[in-house]
């Protein structure tokens, strides 16, 4: 779509990870990182696999009628909620989610806790690692330098503890703060984020 030139000079979002790419492919491409689904003249684009179902059911409404729409999404057992409800690049995990692409990624991960909102949110893990547990602490922090953190504080007691700032896309402030310890467990480390917006 991009290389065709159908985006030029419209707003468009696609999967969240993918969407700060878009003006890779087309630099006049506004990315919206707020919507499930944005229409920009004959063009619909979707972040993401059930963002398309709304976007298509969008489609449908505006060719047929909301509530024939509605009749489709109850025919796939899809809960339609017409363009309201889950945008993943609003969730508090979002800013963070990039720093958990440590090297080697983390397959074999645990995980311990993984919730909160669009304001905070807590990340828990236990992992199993070659590595000592500061060469694992320092993966994260290359991880998290390069996608725009900020390390402001840091300790080392009974492992690494570290205070963080980035301020997102749309211009939000957050604060992230990141504990890594070894376990009982010979050679499995445990490390929990806790995000949340300031």
């Amino acid at each position: 779509m991009t290389s065709a030139g159908l985006l030029d000079d419209k707003e468009a979002t696609t999967t969240a990870g993918m969407i700060s790419h878009l003006n890779m492919f087309s630099p006049t491409t506004k990315p919206v990182y707020n919507q499930r689904f944005v229409e920009a003249g004959k063009v619909v684009t979707a972040g993401g696999l059930s963002a398309g179902i709304d976007g298509a059911l969008h489609i449908v409404s505006k060719v047929h009628g909301v509530g024939r729409a509605q009749e489709v999404a109850n025919n796939m057992e899809y809960h339609w909620q017409q363009g309201e409800g889950y945008v993943r690049t609003q969730l508090a995990d979002f800013p963070f989610s990039s720093a958990l692409d440590f090297n080697p990624p983390l397959w074999n991960r645990q995980t311990l806790q993984y919730k909160g909102s669009n304001t905070e949110w807590v990340a828990e893990y236990k992992v199993p690692r070659q590595e000592t547990l500061a060469e694992f602490y320092e993966q994260f922090v290359n991880a998290a330098g390069s996608s725009g953190w900020e390390k402001v504080k840091e300790q080392q007691q009974n492992g690494f503890q570290s205070l963080w700032l980035k301020t997102d896309f749309a211009g939000r402030k957050w604060r992230c703060e990141a504990i890594f310890k070894n376990t009982n467990e010979k050679g499995v480390i445990h490390f929990k984020l806790h995000n949340i917006l300031i």
